[in-house]
């Protein structure tokens, strides 16, 4: 690393500082150093009172902080009311344009500035950023507070390497946190402080090297170091990816490996262009001041335009295959300057004026890009940028609907699609390696489970997470499996037995109608000859029965369903809420998510009756009043009520039929 600009300021700041210099094309690690005071080292009157320094950061315009609050003394990169007067040190790894630059510190109060130090990765530095702290190190002596924070902005990280050492003074000891992305690195060392990876009674002066292959992507990262004591830092280095451009190529795009129900659709055909128009229009917003947090990903343009016209499949879609402009949509004319809406460019305000329409897939997905990066945009009143996630771009992309957001995120994120009649799976990197081991001529054969999953996997184009097995008692040669695509939200429920070496499944009269399986398992009920299957369904809203299944002729026949499962109590207003349970807003579930199903001969008949109980419980929303505009409101337990279910078994209908309690002769 070599060293641009070094210079010592050591002096209160009340006014805005800036601090100008030039740079090449390339990436450049800033350090400045500064401290700020809490509001009672501020306190000399009522005028002062709660007012701690704090100072925030911005180069060339871009601010610098971790936190997303609006609050001026969150994202304070200083933050007086943290530091109680210490000194902290904050790193920005930055890729600069060439030319000229600006960092500016915003201070609130009277903060002093210590020292600004600016270095160029060179070629030779092989893309590690390695950093040797001078100034602050070791720090002041303090209990637990920030030293060091450094943000990568926009910047692909392979390998994070921070060594430092800490040692024991008496009965107390130094000791240094470690947090990368908000994640706290833990100590593993049984007898240290389990959130401080450097302990001193452990280290006892010696040095220790955290050392972790972190692959992050593009993007704003943060490494944090906290100070207990005085510890001292060697060296913090940081291993960046080669190509930190914003740019995809067709590679990066995750291909399709599902090609419709007929097996002759390609939602591949335009990776290309998907990439090349992404590459674009992230460097134009990136090469503009004040660049969003993370450069849109052409995975997440691939989601979007399956979901808009199955990649161009849906009938009537012609070339428009992002939907941008139909008949209600305003974006084109939006595009067009017809409806007046503006963005920031070069740190103006601009009306958006292109000359767009949609003529080909290709303007498709251009137009439906911009479109895209339009609603990730926000203006201030001041005039100013700022950005939102692209899961809230997705919103205001798509229709007013609450399933377009979910809809494209488990497209982009999981790779399916969920239909009213399953769920497709679109690519999954298992299903290719499948793929490639049938090419090849690798023997599946394998244990039940494996064999189960690479069943599912080719039949259905899903990717299965797990199978749990469980064989019949009785019977070695039945088993059930219950099939997790997305465990306790997607699950299928299967019966079935071994025949020279071939899985035969067996025809479900009836399958539960829930999207999961809470519970199943075989029973062996007195008086009956067949085997028996209990089966505890669950919807995602939280709801289910019970099944009971007889195994017979291979099959497996109803015998019995109720409901049984209750784990949402689904609060709603009631004017009866209030006179029996004091609240308005009230709602039930059952204790443990389910009635519990218990079988034995309670006439004494000879065949096995059916008890279900368990407890409803009464789940009521309570309210706390702050001033007469802020609320908080909690669920509480107000009431339960024991539950207990009878059912005889019936011989001449063959099945279980509810009884009243005081009828049964127990």
């Amino acid at each position: 690393m070599k060293t641009l600009y070094s210079q010592k300021i050591n002096k209160e700041i009340k006014e805005d500082f800036f601090y100008s210099f030039e740079t090449n094309k390339g990436i450049y690690l800033i350090e400045v150093i500064a401290k700020a005071k809490s509001w009672w080292q501020n306190f000399k009157s009522l005028k002062s009172l709660f007012k701690d320094d704090d100072i925030s950061l911005s180069i060339d315009n871009t601010e610098i902080f971790t936190s997303t609050s609006k609050s001026n003394d969150v994202k304070a990169i200083w933050n007086g009311n943290e530091l109680k007067g210490l000194s902290k040190t904050v790193l920005v790894a930055i890729n600069l344009k060439k030319g000229g630059h600006v960092l500016r510190l915003k201070p609130n109060q009277s903060p002093s500035l210590e020292s600004i130090n600016i270095l160029e990765l060179e070629e030779v530095d092989h893309n590690t950023i390695v950093y040797f702290s001078v100034g602050n190190n070791p720090p002041e002596k303090g209990d637990r507070r920030p030293w060091i924070n450094y943000v990568l902005q926009n910047l692909a990280i392979k390998e994070l390497g921070v060594s430092a050492s800490a040692n024991k003074h008496g009965r107390d000891d130094e000791d240094i946190k470690l947090i990368i992305d908000g994640k706290i690195e833990e100590n593993e060392n049984k007898n240290s402080h389990k959130d401080w990876y450097w302990c001193g009674k452990i280290l006892k002066g010696n040095e220790a090297v955290f050392k972790k292959e972190v692959n992050l992507k593009n993007g704003k990262h943060t490494v944090e170091l906290f100070s207990d004591g005085s510890p001292f830092l060697n060296k913090i280095e940081v291993s960046i990816l080669s190509d930190n451009s914003n740019d995809y190529n067709e590679e990066t795009i995750k291909p399709y490996a599902y090609r419709g129900i007929f097996g002759n659709e390609d939602y591949n055909q335009y990776d290309l262009i998907i990439a090349e128009v992404v590459a674009f229009w992230n460097k134009e917003f990136f090469n503009d001041t004040n660049p969003p947090n993370e450069p849109l990903d052409p995975n997440l343009v691939k989601a979007i335009i399956y979901q808009e016209s199955r990649v161009g499949y849906y009938g009537g879609v012609d070339k428009n295959i992002m939907q941008v402009g139909n008949v209600g949509d305003p974006s084109i004319k939006t595009l067009r300057g017809e409806f007046k809406e503006y963005w920031i460019h070069n740190d103006e305000k601009i009306l958006l004026k292109y000359n767009a329409k949609v003529e080909s897939a290709q303007d498709s997905i251009n137009w439906g890009v911009r479109w895209l990066y339009h609603k990730a945009q926000g203006i201030t009143k001041e005039n100013k940028r700022y950005w939102k996630s692209w899961k809230e771009a997705v919103v205001g992309f798509g229709p007013p609907s609450a399933g377009y957001e979910i809809s494209v995120w488990n497209i982009y994120k999981k790779g399916i699609k969920k239909e009213k009649n399953g769920t497709i799976k679109l690519w999954s990197v298992a299903l290719l390696a499948l793929a490639s081991t049938m090419f090849f001529g690798t023997s599946m054969a394998g244990s039940l489970k494996d064999r189960i999953k690479n069943e599912f996997n080719i039949n259905q184009y899903e990717v299965v997470e797990d199978v749990e097995i469980k064989y019949n008692p009785t019977d070695k040669n039945y088993f059930l499996a219950q099939i997790e695509w997305e465990k306790d939200w997607w699950e299928d429920f299967k019966v079935g037995r071994i025949k020279n070496q071939n899985i035969i499944w067996f025809p479900i009269d009836k399958p539960p109608h829930e999207q999961a399986i809470l519970s199943a398992k075989f029973i062996d009920l007195k008086g009956f000859n067949n085997p028996l299957v209990d089966v505890y369904g669950l919807t995602h809203a939280g709801h289910g029965y019970l099944y009971i299944y007889e195994i017979k002729n291979d099959s497996l026949n109803l015998l019995f369903e109720t409901v049984a499962v209750d784990s949402n109590p689904d609060i709603r207003w009631a004017p009866e809420n209030y006179k029996k349970y004091g609240y308005w807003n009230c709602g039930e579930i059952f204790s443990g998510d389910k009635l519990v199903s218990e079988y034995k001969d309670i006439n004494k008949d000879g065949i096995s009756d059916l008890i279900l109980s368990g407890t409803k419980e009464i789940v009521c929303e309570k309210e706390e009043r702050y001033l007469e505009y802020l609320r908080n409101a909690y669920e509480i337990k107000a009431d339960s009520v024991k539950i207990e279910k009878i059912f005889l078994w019936d011989k001449n209908k063959y099945a279980w039929i509810e009884t009243a309690n005081d009828a049964v002769k127990k």
